[in-house]
Parts: C-alpha cells; structure tokens; sequence
C-alpha cells in the first residue's frame, strides 16, 4: 500500500504541475482518506485549495501537514502566505517566527513576517525585521507584494516622525519610491541613508542603479565604486562599474578591470551579469562559466512540492511572448504584426516584458495590445 502511495503521490505531483487542478485534488484527497499522515498530499491539496479561494480550508490542511512534518521550510512559507491572506496577520507572524528558528534566513518568512508587522501597525518591530530581509537579499523590495507603496510611505514617514535618523526607514522609503519611479525623491532618500551612514552598501547600490536609469553615467559610477570600497566582492558591481565607465569613454584600467573579473569568475564569484560579459568575456568558457553562476544563484534548481499557484479558465487560449527589449526598439515594432496575426476568435496573444516598465509607442499598430 505504501508503494501505491507513493506512486499516486507523484501521480498527483504530475497533474498538480500540468495544471490540472481538480485531477490532482482528486487524488490528493484519495491518498489522505488512506493515509491522514501523508504530509505532502495535505500541503498540495492545501495548495490548491487557496488558490480556489478556499482559505480556510487550506490553512486547516496546512495546519495538519505541518504538525506532522513540521521542520518543513516550504510548509511554512505556505502556511504564513495564506494565513496573511486571510488578514490573520498575528498567527501568520507566529508561523513565521517558528520557521526563522529553523532558518533565519528564510527570504519568503522574513517578509511576510515583516508584512504582517506593518499590517499590524507594529512599526518599529516591522522595520527591523526588513532590515534582516536587506541583509539577507539586498535588491528585496519592501511592500513589493502587495504594491501598497503608498501605505508604505506612509508608515516610514510615521517612523521618521519618530525618530528622523532611522536609517533602516530612509532606506525602505526610498526602495517604495524606486519602485514608483519617483527617482528623484528616492535617491533624495537613499542620499540621507549614506550621509547617516556612509557604509549601507544596498543605499549606494540602489543609487548606482538610478543613476544609471537616468542616464547619469560618470555618478553611476561613482556610486558602484562608492559599493567596492566597501564591500570588493558585492554580486555583479565590478561589471556595472566597467559598464557605466565604458558609457563615460573612460578606458583607463580597461584591460586591468576585465582581467579582474575574468579571475573572480574563475574562482566563482559572480562579479558580473552574463548579459554584460558577452562582448567582454575573454573565451566562451568564461562566459558559461558566467552563466551558470547567475542562473545557480537567481534560480536555483530545487525539487519540491507545487507552489500555490491560481487556477483561472479563460474562453481564449492565452499566448505570451516573452522578451527584454519591448521598448522604444525594433522588437516591439515588429511583434505588432505577430500579434495582430493571432485569430482573435481562438486567441488572446500579449507581449510580457522581462525587462521592466515599457515606454514605447509601435506606429502602424491597428488596435491595442495589451503588455504586462
């Protein structure tokens, strides 16, 4: 019987991860009416029923599949999110609070945690516990989740009130109008945090970025050198410091500087993006080698449980074409006509952008379409 188990267990794994949801809840609930233990199926079945809405029922089976498996790091990254959703922000910090114990470094537990703080109106405890979520992850955006910038801003400026020399407050600020591309403003804050506090590198880091977002190339660099003198080894700095000199015609040290890279590389450190290292990387060895650090540290691969996913049936079959460069360039122009191609009848075509906000206009085009 155990081995049937297992093998409806990966059955339902199958289905669960093809999306076909009520299949896999099916025999989630077949193998939990043999087995009330099986830890897995009650978490998976838990998944899916949030992502129907039911959070209720999901938070009981999660409950469930944690008292028997409770040093599960996923269990409870689960747990918490749906408890949160549901507005019970205290058991949510609770649940938090008892997977950091197991991993207090837990990115996914470290937000909801601190979200669930914010929620809750406890402040001061909310921005310490993003200030252990910067250390761990510093390009994690606080309020990301929820998009509740405003609320957010708010809040930090409560903090401010309080105490104007709040550094962890200045920084979070910042990182909200950084993400509603207020600029201005929030290099006006990330400023503060480094005249407070010379040596908070994601400060520094995040100014590099804006600077170069706005085309202010000589103090994007400044600001990278600015992250170096710090900290020599942060992720990917030495590469954007040689890009935004190389946009400044400053070639002095070129040669120097790739060496550099090309040698922490080599030893595994991740001193650059692969993107950049193309047109720089002195052998094609070097460039996978560059490759396969970003994708083991962006996205690691892992084999787990499905993740809470929502399930939604559409009339049309629904494609999307993915690409960094659907701006103001001649990939947007040309997809118009591939979208427009799409029998509108059978089909919702859209363009998803993997490189940021879109500002761009594609002449010719006959109707909208939509890019997310």
């Amino acid at each position: 019987m155990k081995h049937g188990n297992n093998q409806d267990l990966q059955l339902a794994f199958s289905l669960h991860r093809a999306g076909r949801f009520n299949e896999a809840a099916g025999l989630y609930r077949k193998i939990i009416k043999r087995n009330p233990k099986n830890f897995h199926a009650l978490q998976s079945l838990g998944i899916i029923e949030a992502s129907n809405g039911n959070l209720g029922e999901a938070a009981s089976l999660m409950a469930r599949s944690l008292s028997i498996q409770p040093p599960n790091p996923q269990f409870f990254e689960n747990y918490a999110t749906v408890l949160c959703q549901m507005g019970a922000y205290k058991a949510a910090l609770e649940v938090c609070r008892k997977g950091l114990r197991s991993d207090n470094r837990n990115v996914a537990l470290l937000y909801v945690s601190a979200t669930s703080l914010v929620l809750l109106g406890q402040l001061p405890e909310a921005l310490e516990q993003f200030d252990k979520l910067l250390s761990v992850k510093g390009d994690h955006l606080p309020a990301i989740g929820l998009r509740r910038y405003d609320e957010a801003i708010a809040a930090y400026d409560r903090a401010l009130a309080i105490e104007p020399g709040l550094v962890e407050a200045l920084l979070h600020r910042g990182n909200c109008l950084r993400e509603m591309e207020r600029h201005e403003e929030a290099l006006d804050a990330y400023k503060r945090v480094v005249s407070l506090k010379p040596d908070v590198v994601p400060a520094w880091f995040a100014c590099g970025a804006l600077f170069t977002k706005l085309f202010r190339h000589a103090e994007a660099a400044t600001a990278y050198a600015q992250v170096l003198k710090i900290d020599p080894q942060y992720p990917l700095t030495k590469g954007l410091l040689l890009h935004q000199r190389m946009l400044c015609c400053d070639w002095e040290g070129m040669d120097e500087a790739i060496a550099d890279i090309d040698g922490d590389l080599a030893s595994g450190k991740l001193s650059i993006d692969p993107f950049g290292w193309q047109g720089l990387a002195r052998s094609e060895r070097s460039l996978q080698i560059c490759a396969e650090l970003y994708n083991s540290t962006n996205f690691p691969a892992e084999v787990k449980s499905p993740s809470l996913r929502t399930s939604v049936k559409h009339d049309k079959v629904r494609i999307g074409y993915l690409c960094g460069e659907l701006r103001e360039q001649a990939t947007s122009h040309l997809l118009v006509g591939v979208l427009e191609r799409h029998d509108s009848s059978r089909f919702e075509a859209m363009a998803l952008t993997a490189g940021g906000t879109i500002k761009a206009t594609c002449a010719g085009a006959s109707r909208p379409h939509c890019i997310v």
